[in-house]
């Protein structure tokens, strides 16, 4: 294909192009789920580069790809606003413009930088994958990170995903964004079509092995339901915590029951009645369920999971809160001008818990809690020692009907894979699935539905290299890229 005339394109022209290039490459994540798109946009913008010839310029060509990306990718993100429209309503377009751009400026820095090197040729192809690469895990740590809408993201429905084992989501982003790239040119189409389909290849054949038998454990996934809007209606919250307590007791009694992200609205540590009324629904199996609790400190979004004889087998704080949401950053400046937020919806913020790993309650395979957010982290479900299994509690509500609590699920399946271990999810409503270890998801509920669907956990592999090394190897492999090939042909302001 001819791309000399988009290439030629000046002014508000290359803004539009650029916007839309942005805007179709976010058509590969959820609902969409088109990942053949990233064959198409990422060499266009790759060949875009070698025009830009100074870092300014390849700042604002990344800047405005980034924003029609994210401004697509993180639509859902107005919906929170939305539940209390009369107070946060107005903030909706300001935070999904402010995401948009503030996220888009790693992508400018990306840009800026291969822009700067840019020569139009294969070399422009590594460059943008090292620095895109290494942008895009900073970005997962930064600012206590974001790191949603990656490209590995996007690719979960294909053998790519599988990748993530060895080299983590960016480490994924940076390889397809290597294999398309390469696609640009005509002298080097064949190497980056061979390394994609080999890339393919060891997909296909890490997701076609044999995974371990199922365990016994029989799980039990328990969806309320209940409208995010209607949740905290005092004169609804019996009945979402009665829906909950009859699911648990209907039919063949699991090993196991999960409740969603704060499950209901009273304080499991200090009611021992209501413990009680949960271990007899339970049936002598314990109930993980999310659910506030409090101290002289202040509230944490909790895990707590109810033995059969009523006592607190175990109990988890959520470690990475979701800013603006459970609290609010530079709380006295916002404070000083009325601003408070989702936050003050949940008595104006919550608490860090300290403590992370495995919890062991008796009858169970060790597993390690994520709360909510915590599952789009990588770095949350690597710990030591090493669980059994995952559990996500989520509350989904939160995230609309639209795109929202699909990318949600998405980022929980490439945790399975990344640590080879199955993950329970339960959430308030969509997708509360069982997800096997090669990122599979057995068995689901839909969006909208109330329903407790009863699956066997699946069997867990063998520690993957990603689980035990984490990042690291990606990044030192990504700077000494940068180091080889980007900063030895810097041309000259």
């Amino acid at each position: 294909m001819n791309f000399g005339a988009l290439l030629q394109v000046t002014g508000w022209r290359r803004v539009l192009i650029a916007l839309v290039l942005g805007a179709v490459l976010a058509l590969a994540l959820q609902p969409f789920n088109l990942p053949v798109v990233n064959l198409i946009v990422l060499p266009i913008l790759v060949l875009l580069l070698a025009p830009q010839g100074r870092f300014w310029r390849g700042f604002g060509l990344g800047w405005f790809v980034g924003l029609g990306y994210f401004a697509v990718a993180l639509s859902w993100i107005v919906e929170p606003f939305l539940v209390d429209i009369a107070r946060t309503g107005w903030m909706a377009p300001f935070g999904l413009i402010g995401m948009a751009g503030g996220l888009a400026l790693f992508w400018a820095l990306t840009f800026g930088l291969a822009a700067r090197i840019a020569t139009g040729g294969p070399r422009d192809a590594v460059a943008l994958a090292a620095i895109w690469g290494a942008v895009e895990l900073a970005r997962g740590y930064i600012f206590t990170g974001f790191p949603w809408a990656q490209l590995a993201q996007g690719l979960v429905d294909t053998p790519f995903a599988q990748w993530v084992a060895y080299i983590g989501a960016p480490g994924l982003g940076a390889m397809v964004m290597l294999g398309a790239g390469l696609l640009a040119y005509r002298r080097s189409f064949v190497v980056g079509a061979i390394a994609l389909l080999a890339m393919g290849a060891v997909g296909v054949m890490r997701q076609s092995g044999d995974l371990p038998a199922d365990t016994a454990l029989m799980v039990r996934l328990v969806q309320p339901n209940a409208d995010q809007y209607e949740k905290w209606n005092p004169e609804r919250i019996y009945e979402f915590y009665l829906r909950q307590i009859e699911m648990t007791a209907a039919s063949d009694v699991p090993d196991v029951t999960i409740w969603p992200e704060a499950a209901i609205a009273y304080l499991p540590d200090e009611d021992e009645l209501l413990r009680a009324e949960i271990a007899a629904a339970g049936r002598g199996k314990p109930v993980i369920l999310g659910a506030v609790r409090r101290d002289e400190a202040g509230i944490y979004n909790a895990l707590f999971a109810i033995g059969p004889g009523g006592e607190i087998a175990g109990q988890y704080d959520k470690v990475r809160l979701a800013p603006f949401g459970e609290y609010m950053p530079f709380n006295d400046f916002f404070a000083a001008i009325g601003i408070s937020g989702l936050a003050d919806i949940i008595g104006g913020g919550a608490l860090h818990g300290t403590k992370t790993g495995p919890i062991a309650v008796p009858g169970l395979p060790p597993f390690l809690p994520l709360i909510c957010y915590e599952a789009i982290f990588p770095q949350a479900a690597r710990t030591s020692p090493r669980p059994d299994w995952l559990i996500q509690v989520t509350n989904d509500g939160w995230f609309g009907t639209f795109s929202g609590p699909y990318q949600h699920l998405a980022q929980a399946r490439l945790r399975a894979i990344e640590q080879g271990l199955p993950l329970a999810r339960a959430a308030n409503t969509g997708v509360s699935a069982m997800i096997d270890a090669h990122g599979a998801v057995r068995v689901q509920t839909q969006l909208g539905e109330q329903a407790a669907i009863d699956a066997r956990l699946p069997g867990k592999l063998t520690p993957t290299f990603y689980s035990r090394i984490g990042d690291w190897p990606v990044a030192l492999v990504l700077c000494l890229v940068i180091l080889l090939v980007v900063l030895p042909r810097r041309r000259p302001q």
